[in-house]
């Protein structure tokens, strides 16, 4: 099955620059929220159980749509795709901004996540196609930055905003970002066409209602407890679901995402990496923020200065880590990403569990933290895509999906731990287990099979 990609000629970088922008407005929108929430909170008049759904739902949503939303941009053509998607997660911004209670920011929220599930495996799949498979890694470079600064970058711009006028205006940069994207997109994107191929509707819909129970389990926790009823029920249900869309792809001549995707050691890698990694950044750009703001009592303007130094050590390290990301040293660059952000976490959980205070340790803790974040999502982009399994829209999407549910369960975490208290130091201790978790299951197993392997 081929597809016909990129019929009209154009300078790749020309295209570059509203891919680019589109990311950060769809990953800025997700976690804008993060440093106001505190103030959005006492406005709607509403808990921190209730009010952390605004940062989980769009993680969520996000997260269960991106594989039909790769198959999506496939089916009727990628550009088409990004352009609807760029327009409508203004539009979204535009209501979350005048929301009169917490329901119907929800209900903009999720429709902000709904966009920017169709733009993220979009922009993946156009750059590639730009590129071309040798330029690949400096290409998906420009997209993690984007996407990992848009994510990072939230928070402070957030918080800055809110301080200056109110946490209604932190919608402002989305919507402006949008409708500069879109008006870009228009003559700087070339034209795709789509693929006519049947899609695999079982498939996609096991996919997408068994990470969707998973992830909505989770996020019930904080309100309903580990062991409620409904919790158990969905986290069982979930299970069966994916266990159900396992066996469904082996079985079906064409499967919605190819089984072998799975088996595939680049892919396995870079998506546990990915969740890890992202994991992480859920539980800082969610947790630090209220630290400063719930504990320390300091002005949303002052946090979001503080919380600046990951992103800006994300931007900062962003080149280097694509220079890195070539085929032949991905994996060692995943690695040593992973053991960077791991120290950044180990020294924000000695600074909030014993000195608990916003010193200068905080702030080199976000600073190593983001430059280990930097050389993993670039690689991590880079190793997913490294064979044409992984390049399809929907395997697109899965990597999406993996990344995204490291930052929903990132976020769910936070909530659940401060819910019984200011335990920040836990959170970054089990950030570190993650991490370590992740290094250990895709590098050290790796080391060991090869001796093995060696030794016969």
């Amino acid at each position: 099955m081929l597809r016909r990609d990129v019929v009209t000629p154009r300078p790749a970088w020309l295209a570059t620059i509203p891919l680019f922008l589109g990311s950060v407005t769809c990953t800025l929108s997700n976690n804008i929220v993060n440093v106001p929430l505190h103030d959005v909170m006492r406005d709607l008049h509403v808990s921190l159980a209730r009010g952390a759904l605004i940062a989980i739902a769009f993680s969520l949503t996000t997260a269960v749509t991106m594989p039909f939303a790769g198959w999506l941009a496939d089916r009727i053509g990628r550009r088409r795709v990004y352009l609807w998607a760029v327009a409508l997660v203004g539009v979204a911004s535009v209501g979350a901004s005048i929301a009169p209670n917490l329901d119907v920011l929800l209900v903009f929220r999720v429709l902000q996540a709904v966009t920017a599930s169709c733009t993220l495996p979009a922009a993946m799949g156009i750059l590639t196609s730009l590129y071309g498979i040798a330029n690949r890694g400096r290409a998906l470079a420009v997209w993690a930055a984007a996407n990992g600064f848009g994510q990072a970058v939230g928070p402070p711009v957030g918080g800055v905003i809110a301080g200056w006028l109110s946490w209604r205006w932190i919608f402002t940069p989305t919507i402006t970002l949008s409708a500069v994207a879109w008006a870009l997109s228009l003559r700087a994107i070339p034209r795709d066409s789509g693929v006519r191929a049947p899609v695999d509707w079982r498939g996609a819909a096991l996919l997408t209602s068994g990470a969707g129970t998973l992830i909505a389990a989770a996020s019930l926790v904080p309100q309903l407890g580990v062991g409620a009823p409904t919790v158990v029920g969905l986290a069982g249900t979930g299970v069966v679901l994916l266990a159900a869309f396992g066996r469904s792809i082996t079985r079906r001549a064409a499967p919605f995402v190819d089984p072998a995707l799975f088996s595939d050691p680049a892919f396995r890698r870079s998506a546990v990496t990915v969740f890890s990694q992202m994991f992480s950044l859920g539980v800082m750009t969610l947790a630090v923020p209220l630290f400063l703001t719930r504990t320390e009592k300091l002005s949303t303007s002052a946090a979001g200065v503080i919380v600046f130094a990951l992103p800006a050590a994300m931007t900062a390290f962003a080149p280097l880590a694509g220079r890195a990301s070539t085929d032949a040293r991905i994996r060692h660059t995943l690695g040593a990403g992973v053991v960077v952000i791991l120290l950044g976490q180990l020294i924000l959980a000695a600074e909030l569990a014993w000195w608990h205070s916003p010193g200068w340790a905080l702030t080199l803790g976000l600073v190593v933290a983001g430059a280990g974040t930097a050389f993993v999502q670039a690689p991590a982009a880079t190793g997913a895509t490294q064979s044409s399994l992984g390049r399809a829209g929907a395997a697109l999407g899965v990597f999406n999906l993996i990344r995204f549910t490291g930052l929903s369960l990132g976020a769910a975490l936070v909530a659940v731990v401060l819910s019984g208290g200011d335990h920040y130091g836990v959170l970054f201790l089990v950030c570190s287990a993650v991490l370590a978790t992740s290094l250990m299951t895709t590098f050290v197993r790796r080391a060991t099979v090869t001796r093995a392997v060696v030794a016969q």
